[in-house]
């Protein structure tokens, strides 16, 4: 956990990597760290991580992806 001033789109635009999603108005998850996507939430570390549902189609699909990759390497 990283607590910042800053905005959400302004971490994300200095951050590279495409491994990093927003899943929350207030929240950016490591795709890497996620141990499992349930309905409304990714588990890291044991910990529950909401995905709001504004985000629930961008972040399945994304972490559907990331796997896809993961699985080819």
């Amino acid at each position: 956990v990283i607590k910042e001033k800053k905005s959400i789109k302004q971490i994300q635009n200095e951050i590279i990597s495409n491994n990093i999603i927003q899943c929350h108005q207030s929240y950016l998850v490591n795709l890497m760290h996620v141990r499992k996507l349930d309905e409304n939430d990714f588990v890291i570390n044991n910990e529950r991580i909401q995905i709001s549902r504004r985000y629930i189609p961008s972040a399945r699909k994304a972490y559907i992806e990331y796997l896809g990759k993961k699985v080819q390497i």
